[in-house]
Protein backbone atom coordinates (compact mmCIF):
# COMPACT_ATOMS: atom_id res chain seq x y z
CA UNK A 1 0.00 0.00 0.00
CA UNK A 2 2.93 2.35 0.95
CA UNK A 3 4.31 1.67 -2.34
CA UNK A 4 1.68 2.36 -4.48
CA UNK A 5 0.83 5.48 -2.63
CA UNK A 6 4.34 6.78 -3.18
CA UNK A 7 4.05 6.14 -6.95
CA UNK A 8 1.08 8.08 -7.06
CA UNK A 9 2.37 10.84 -4.80
CA UNK A 10 5.42 10.65 -7.70
CA UNK A 11 3.03 10.88 -10.71
CA UNK A 12 1.31 13.65 -9.09
CA UNK A 13 4.36 15.72 -8.72
CA UNK A 14 5.84 14.88 -11.94
CA UNK A 15 2.42 16.15 -13.45
CA UNK A 16 2.43 19.27 -11.60
CA UNK A 17 6.22 19.69 -13.27
CA UNK A 18 4.59 19.31 -16.74
CA UNK A 19 6.06 22.50 -19.06
CA UNK A 20 2.76 23.00 -20.75
CA UNK A 21 1.08 23.60 -16.91
CA UNK A 22 4.31 25.58 -15.89
CA UNK A 23 4.65 27.89 -19.21
CA UNK A 24 3.65 31.60 -18.56
CA UNK A 25 3.32 33.54 -21.65
CA UNK A 26 4.11 37.19 -21.41
CA UNK A 27 1.66 39.78 -21.28
CA UNK A 28 2.62 41.26 -24.92
CA UNK A 29 2.46 37.44 -26.16
CA UNK A 30 -0.73 36.71 -24.74
CA UNK A 31 -3.46 37.80 -28.07
CA UNK A 32 -1.44 34.94 -29.37
CA UNK A 33 -3.28 32.90 -27.01
CA UNK A 34 -6.81 34.40 -26.53
CA UNK A 35 -7.01 34.41 -30.40
CA UNK A 36 -9.85 31.95 -31.66
CA UNK A 37 -9.15 33.27 -35.41
CA UNK A 38 -8.93 30.51 -38.17
CA UNK A 39 -5.28 31.77 -39.22
CA UNK A 40 -2.88 33.18 -36.88
CA UNK A 41 0.45 34.50 -37.13
CA UNK A 42 2.53 35.21 -34.56
CA UNK A 43 5.80 37.46 -35.84
CA UNK A 44 9.00 38.56 -34.58
CA UNK A 45 12.18 39.40 -34.77
CA UNK A 46 15.19 36.92 -33.49
CA UNK A 47 14.44 35.65 -29.63
CA UNK A 48 11.26 37.35 -29.33
CA UNK A 49 9.41 34.11 -27.97
CA UNK A 50 7.66 33.59 -31.23
CA UNK A 51 8.50 30.07 -31.49
CA UNK A 52 8.39 29.02 -28.28
CA UNK A 53 4.93 30.80 -28.06
CA UNK A 54 3.72 28.45 -31.04
CA UNK A 55 5.29 25.35 -29.76
CA UNK A 56 3.86 25.58 -26.75
CA UNK A 57 0.15 26.47 -27.82
CA UNK A 58 0.66 23.10 -30.18
CA UNK A 59 1.86 20.83 -27.49
CA UNK A 60 -0.99 21.90 -25.07
CA UNK A 61 -3.09 20.95 -27.49
CA UNK A 62 -1.73 17.68 -28.80
CA UNK A 63 -1.49 16.82 -24.57
CA UNK A 64 -4.75 18.25 -24.41
CA UNK A 65 -3.54 20.10 -21.21
CA UNK A 66 -4.58 23.63 -20.33
CA UNK A 67 -2.16 26.25 -20.31
CA UNK A 68 -2.46 28.95 -17.93
CA UNK A 69 -2.41 32.70 -18.79
CA UNK A 70 -0.25 35.83 -17.83
CA UNK A 71 -2.92 36.49 -15.62
CA UNK A 72 -2.67 32.96 -13.45
CA UNK A 73 -6.17 31.81 -15.29
CA UNK A 74 -6.40 28.68 -17.34
CA UNK A 75 -7.09 29.67 -21.02
CA UNK A 76 -9.55 27.97 -22.85
CA UNK A 77 -9.13 24.64 -24.94
CA UNK A 78 -10.55 25.56 -28.11
CA UNK A 79 -10.35 21.81 -29.74
CA UNK A 80 -12.71 18.64 -28.98
CA UNK A 81 -12.31 16.19 -26.63
CA UNK A 82 -14.70 13.27 -27.92
CA UNK A 83 -12.43 12.18 -30.65
CA UNK A 84 -8.96 12.29 -31.38
CA UNK A 85 -6.79 15.06 -32.95
CA UNK A 86 -4.30 15.23 -36.13
CA UNK A 87 -1.93 17.85 -36.13
CA UNK A 88 0.61 18.76 -38.73
CA UNK A 89 3.97 20.59 -37.81
CA UNK A 90 5.23 22.26 -41.09
CA UNK A 91 9.20 22.69 -40.97
CA UNK A 92 11.07 24.12 -44.27
CA UNK A 93 13.07 20.86 -44.79
CA UNK A 94 14.44 17.88 -42.97
CA UNK A 95 17.11 19.62 -40.85
CA UNK A 96 14.38 21.97 -39.36
CA UNK A 97 12.08 18.92 -38.28
CA UNK A 98 15.43 17.57 -36.59
CA UNK A 99 15.69 21.03 -35.01
CA UNK A 100 14.34 23.18 -33.22
CA UNK A 101 11.16 21.53 -34.00
CA UNK A 102 11.85 18.19 -32.55
CA UNK A 103 13.80 19.08 -29.23
CA UNK A 104 11.08 21.99 -28.65
CA UNK A 105 8.58 19.81 -28.61
CA UNK A 106 10.34 16.56 -27.52
CA UNK A 107 13.18 17.50 -24.97
CA UNK A 108 13.64 19.76 -21.87
CA UNK A 109 14.91 23.10 -21.94
CA UNK A 110 11.97 24.88 -24.01
CA UNK A 111 12.52 28.00 -21.16
CA UNK A 112 13.81 27.61 -17.49
CA UNK A 113 11.43 27.09 -14.20
CA UNK A 114 12.27 27.34 -10.25
CA UNK A 115 11.32 26.30 -7.02
CA UNK A 116 8.80 29.59 -5.59
CA UNK A 117 10.26 30.26 -1.93
CA UNK A 118 6.29 30.36 -0.44
CA UNK A 119 5.25 27.37 -1.93
CA UNK A 120 8.29 24.89 -2.53
CA UNK A 121 6.42 24.14 -6.15
CA UNK A 122 7.79 24.87 -9.14
CA UNK A 123 7.12 27.56 -11.53
CA UNK A 124 8.56 29.48 -14.76
CA UNK A 125 11.59 30.93 -13.48
CA UNK A 126 11.40 35.27 -13.85
CA UNK A 127 14.30 37.30 -14.81
CA UNK A 128 13.57 40.40 -12.70
CA UNK A 129 11.45 38.68 -9.67
CA UNK A 130 14.38 36.01 -9.74
CA UNK A 131 17.45 37.63 -10.68
CA UNK A 132 19.48 36.76 -7.58
CA UNK A 133 18.41 33.06 -7.70
CA UNK A 134 19.59 32.24 -11.24
CA UNK A 135 21.66 29.54 -10.23
CA UNK A 136 18.88 27.91 -8.74
CA UNK A 137 17.24 27.34 -11.75
CA UNK A 138 16.81 24.48 -14.43
CA UNK A 139 15.81 23.58 -17.79
CA UNK A 140 11.82 22.57 -17.81
CA UNK A 141 10.67 19.53 -18.92
CA UNK A 142 9.83 18.08 -22.60
CA UNK A 143 6.70 20.63 -23.92
CA UNK A 144 5.15 17.07 -24.91
CA UNK A 145 6.65 14.55 -21.90
CA UNK A 146 7.35 10.89 -22.45
CA UNK A 147 4.34 9.54 -20.89
CA UNK A 148 2.20 10.82 -23.23
CA UNK A 149 4.01 8.84 -26.62
CA UNK A 150 2.65 6.08 -27.43
CA UNK A 151 4.99 5.64 -30.82
CA UNK A 152 7.04 7.33 -32.92
CA UNK A 153 7.86 6.85 -36.58
CA UNK A 154 11.32 8.04 -37.83
CA UNK A 155 12.21 9.24 -40.98
CA UNK A 156 15.70 9.59 -39.56
CA UNK A 157 16.15 8.44 -36.17
CA UNK A 158 19.63 9.20 -35.28
CA UNK A 159 18.72 12.94 -36.95
CA UNK A 160 15.62 13.02 -34.54
CA UNK A 161 13.83 13.60 -38.06
CA UNK A 162 9.92 12.08 -36.73
CA UNK A 163 6.96 11.80 -39.20
CA UNK A 164 4.49 9.96 -36.99
CA UNK A 165 4.13 10.70 -33.27
CA UNK A 166 0.93 9.04 -32.05
CA UNK A 167 0.28 10.03 -28.66
CA UNK A 168 -1.87 8.09 -25.92
CA UNK A 169 -4.63 10.02 -26.09
CA UNK A 170 -4.83 9.04 -29.65
CA UNK A 171 -3.52 11.78 -30.72
CA UNK A 172 -1.43 12.23 -33.95
CA UNK A 173 1.25 14.55 -34.87
CA UNK A 174 2.65 14.25 -38.42
CA UNK A 175 5.75 16.36 -39.56
CA UNK A 176 6.18 17.87 -43.34
CA UNK A 177 9.02 19.82 -45.10
CA UNK A 178 7.55 22.32 -47.40
CA UNK A 179 9.67 21.35 -50.32
CA UNK A 180 8.12 18.45 -51.67
CA UNK A 181 4.70 18.26 -52.78
CA UNK A 182 1.65 19.66 -50.41
CA UNK A 183 -0.37 16.80 -48.35
CA UNK A 184 -3.62 16.55 -49.38
CA UNK A 185 -6.51 14.39 -48.66
CA UNK A 186 -6.57 14.23 -45.11
CA UNK A 187 -8.42 16.20 -42.12
CA UNK A 188 -6.39 18.03 -40.21
CA UNK A 189 -7.28 20.08 -37.00
CA UNK A 190 -4.43 21.92 -36.41
CA UNK A 191 -1.22 23.10 -38.80
CA UNK A 192 1.91 24.74 -37.15
CA UNK A 193 3.84 25.92 -39.80
CA UNK A 194 7.48 27.46 -38.04
CA UNK A 195 9.42 30.04 -40.20
CA UNK A 196 10.03 30.51 -43.91
CA UNK A 197 8.58 27.88 -46.24
CA UNK A 198 9.90 26.42 -50.01
CA UNK A 199 6.51 26.96 -51.91
CA UNK A 200 4.24 29.67 -50.59
CA UNK A 201 1.38 28.15 -52.91
CA UNK A 202 1.19 25.37 -50.26
CA UNK A 203 -0.95 27.13 -47.83
CA UNK A 204 -3.59 27.26 -49.49
CA UNK A 205 -3.76 23.38 -49.72
CA UNK A 206 -2.82 23.39 -46.33
CA UNK A 207 -5.85 25.82 -45.09
CA UNK A 208 -8.27 23.33 -47.78
CA UNK A 209 -6.99 20.43 -44.95
CA UNK A 210 -8.51 22.03 -42.27
CA UNK A 211 -12.41 22.99 -43.29
CA UNK A 212 -13.88 19.52 -42.42
CA UNK A 213 -12.86 19.99 -38.78
CA UNK A 214 -13.36 23.33 -38.50
CA UNK A 215 -9.29 23.21 -37.65
CA UNK A 216 -6.74 26.14 -36.83
CA UNK A 217 -3.61 27.38 -38.82
CA UNK A 218 -0.87 28.88 -37.02
CA UNK A 219 1.99 30.24 -38.75
CA UNK A 220 5.23 31.25 -36.24
CA UNK A 221 8.06 32.97 -38.30
CA UNK A 222 10.51 35.93 -38.81
CA UNK A 223 9.06 38.54 -41.40
CA UNK A 224 10.67 36.74 -44.18
CA UNK A 225 9.28 39.54 -47.02
CA UNK A 226 10.27 37.09 -50.44
CA UNK A 227 7.22 34.71 -48.98
CA UNK A 228 4.19 36.43 -50.32
CA UNK A 229 2.02 33.88 -48.47
CA UNK A 230 2.85 35.08 -45.33
CA UNK A 231 3.17 38.81 -45.99
CA UNK A 232 -0.71 38.21 -47.48
CA UNK A 233 -1.77 36.48 -44.40
CA UNK A 234 -0.21 39.26 -42.10
CA UNK A 235 -2.17 41.92 -44.48
CA UNK A 236 -5.17 39.83 -43.97
CA UNK A 237 -4.79 40.39 -40.25
CA UNK A 238 -4.50 43.87 -40.02
CA UNK A 239 -7.28 44.62 -41.82
CA UNK A 240 -9.22 42.35 -40.56
CA UNK A 241 -8.21 42.99 -37.20
CA UNK A 242 -8.81 46.83 -37.31
CA UNK A 243 -12.70 45.96 -39.22
CA UNK A 244 -14.11 42.89 -37.44
CA UNK A 245 -14.78 42.06 -33.96
CA UNK A 246 -14.15 38.34 -34.79
CA UNK A 247 -11.49 38.29 -37.75
CA UNK A 248 -10.64 34.64 -39.67
CA UNK A 249 -6.89 36.68 -39.67
CA UNK A 250 -5.08 37.22 -36.34
CA UNK A 251 -1.39 38.55 -35.94
CA UNK A 252 0.82 39.18 -32.94
CA UNK A 253 3.88 40.81 -33.82
CA UNK A 254 6.85 40.30 -31.08
CA UNK A 255 9.73 42.40 -30.54
CA UNK A 256 12.84 41.44 -29.07
CA UNK A 257 13.43 44.51 -26.80
CA UNK A 258 9.96 43.47 -25.26
CA UNK A 259 11.16 40.05 -24.35
CA UNK A 260 11.70 40.06 -20.66
CA UNK A 261 14.10 37.07 -20.96
CA UNK A 262 17.09 39.19 -22.98
CA UNK A 263 19.17 41.06 -21.01
CA UNK A 264 19.24 44.84 -21.52
CA UNK A 265 23.14 44.34 -22.77
CA UNK A 266 22.34 41.92 -24.96
CA UNK A 267 19.79 43.98 -26.53
CA UNK A 268 21.91 47.28 -26.74
CA UNK A 269 24.32 45.13 -28.31
CA UNK A 270 21.87 43.75 -31.22
CA UNK A 271 20.93 47.29 -31.79
CA UNK A 272 24.41 48.01 -32.48
CA UNK A 273 25.51 45.14 -34.64
CA UNK A 274 22.67 45.40 -36.77
CA UNK A 275 21.92 47.81 -39.72
CA UNK A 276 18.43 49.57 -39.48
CA UNK A 277 16.35 47.61 -41.54
CA UNK A 278 17.97 44.26 -39.94
CA UNK A 279 17.15 46.22 -36.65
CA UNK A 280 13.08 46.46 -38.06
CA UNK A 281 13.37 42.80 -38.85
CA UNK A 282 15.69 40.62 -36.32
CA UNK A 283 14.51 43.20 -33.26
CA UNK A 284 11.55 44.63 -34.28
CA UNK A 285 9.44 41.97 -36.22
CA UNK A 286 8.64 44.40 -39.35
CA UNK A 287 8.15 43.29 -42.66
CA UNK A 288 10.68 45.96 -44.53
CA UNK A 289 9.58 45.52 -48.15
CA UNK A 290 10.03 49.11 -48.53
CA UNK A 291 13.39 49.22 -48.54
CA UNK A 292 14.21 46.59 -51.40
CA UNK A 293 16.21 47.32 -54.10
CA UNK A 294 15.21 47.26 -57.70
CA UNK A 295 19.11 46.69 -58.51
CA UNK A 296 20.14 45.00 -54.97
CA UNK A 297 23.96 45.23 -55.85
CA UNK A 298 23.38 48.31 -55.45
CA UNK A 299 26.17 50.44 -53.29
CA UNK A 300 26.47 54.48 -52.70
CA UNK A 301 29.80 53.98 -52.18
CA UNK A 302 30.41 52.11 -55.43
CA UNK A 303 27.82 53.16 -58.10
CA UNK A 304 28.23 57.08 -56.89
CA UNK A 305 30.35 59.72 -57.21
CA UNK A 306 29.75 62.86 -55.46
CA UNK A 307 28.99 66.28 -56.67
CA UNK A 308 31.81 69.15 -57.19
CA UNK A 309 31.29 71.65 -54.78
CA UNK A 310 29.86 74.74 -55.56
Amino acid sequence: MATMLAKAFSADRNRAMESVRLFRPQEHQMPFFLSNAPNRCIIGGNRSGKTASAAAYFAAIATGLQMTGHDGKLLPYPFPRDRPLILWVIGYGEKHISSPIYPMLFKAGAFKIIKDKTTGEWRAFHPVFDKDRITECRDAPPLIPPRFIESIVWTNKGAKQFEIVTLKNGNEIRAFTSTGEAKQGDKVDLIWIDEDISVPLHVCEWQQRLKDRMGKLIWSAMPHCNNWALVEMCDKAIEQMREREHPNFHMTRLSQTANIYISDEAKALSLEELGEDEIRKRVDGEFVNDSFLMYPAFSKLIHCWPSPPG
